[in-house]
């Protein structure tokens, strides 16, 4: 299979980019620690929705816009490129300062299930950030014709990811022993991810 190191590198970086600590993780441990592992696992169904719109909306909008502007797909893959660079640095620099513990603890309580699960989808789709790191993942890894089945399948791995992961945090963090251990290995989670995002987007500024 001719692009499946495309669609691993794909499954890579997204992997090492719900690792780190944002918006999605502390929404689920929020609504964990506040309520329920069963309201957490309902944040995570929400995010897994919006994901799956960002990335349906990437791989194949981007696939049509680079069919048509040939020149955007080199520079959007520089620009993706620059911006997982860009991040690992950021990552590689970050202190760790602030928990995602205290952080989720301080927030107000949720109301219900259709409330959680409206958080979810909001918490991911109202994320710039997001709408930038789906740009970038798709214009430097993807080919500038990728067939359908690539597109599907990193659709697919990248949903499978967010609803492992997120969902394990879920439940780990109803085990507040666990969620204080996960607070300890925080600096070294993020220096690994920032070395891998700078890994890949050196070698993908590089390639010819």
């Amino acid at each position: 299979m001719e692009h499946l190191p495309n669609l691993l590198a794909i499954a890579g970086i997204w992997l090492a980019g719900v690792m780190t600590p944002g918006p999605n993780l502390l929404a689920t441990v929020h609504f964990t620690l506040s309520r329920s592992r069963n309201h957490g696992l309902l944040v995570v169904l929400g995010l897994a929705t919006g994901t799956t719109l960002w990335a349906t909306a990437s791989a194949f909008g981007l696939a049509a816009l680079f069919a048509r502007v040939e020149w955007l797909y080199l520079l959007l893959k520089l620009a993706g490129a620059g911006y997982l660079i860009f991040l690992g640095v950021r990552l590689m620099l970050s202190k760790g300062i602030g928990s995602v513990i205290h952080r989720a603890s301080c927030e107000s309580r949720p109301r219900g299930g259709i409330t959680t699960f409206r958080v979810g989808i909001l918490t991911s789709l109202s994320n710039p950030k997001t709408a930038v790191f789906f740009a970038s993942l798709y214009a430097s890894l993807m080919p500038l014709d990728p067939p359908l089945w690539l597109q599907l399948s990193s659709i697919a791995a990248i949903v499978t990811i967010s609803i492992s992961w997120y969902g394990t945090m879920a439940i780990l963090f109803s085990d507040h022993r666990v969620a204080r251990r996960y607070e300890a290995a925080r600096l070294w989670i993020d220096r690994v991810t920032g070395g891998i995002f700078i890994g890949v987007g050196t070698a993908i500024a590089v390639e010819r």
